[in-house]
């Protein structure tokens, strides 16, 4: 359903044609749906301001939002690893050797642990001691 809607803009259209080799098809279809997938995070991203706003005054929002870019940062923050690692499974599985990409995903999971195990400790000695109505500037209300 979605492809055969994609398929009537002309310029996705030509994209998504039937190429010589099926692999080049796959790619394309691949970022085309990756490219409107992103789109539509995007929008509904915009479309939760409004709502958000309904439920919380200005300052309990802008408090959610700096809650919610801290843990986004945490999420995104993995060093590159993530990438390192789909790049050398990509070639492992390239070359028939999934002994290795299966090492490479273990090694991965196993660097990720050790690093949020060491963050869980540093941020368990550290936050008790931050002054969290100061650093967000909230006023309690009275």
């Amino acid at each position: 359903m979605l492809f055969a809607t994609l398929y009537k803009i002309p310029v996705v259209g030509r994209l998504l044609k039937k190429p010589d080799d099926p692999r080049d098809a796959l790619i394309r279809r691949n970022v085309v749906s990756s490219l409107f997938y992103q789109f539509l995070t995007n929008l509904l991203g915009l479309l939760v301001v409004p709502l958000s706003l309904s439920y919380l005054n200005k300052e309990n929002y802008g408090i959610w939002i700096n809650a919610s870019l801290i843990v986004s940062w945490l999420q995104n923050m993995n060093f590159g690893m993530g990438f390192g690692m789909q790049n050398h499974v990509a070639e492992s599985i390239a070359k028939d050797d999934e002994p290795t990409a299966r090492e490479y995903v273990s090694i991965t999971y196993k660097y990720s642990t050790l690093i949020a195990a060491g963050m869980l400790a540093v941020a368990s000695v550290c936050l008790p001691f931050v002054n969290w109505k100061k650093s967000l500037q909230h006023r309690s209300p009275r």
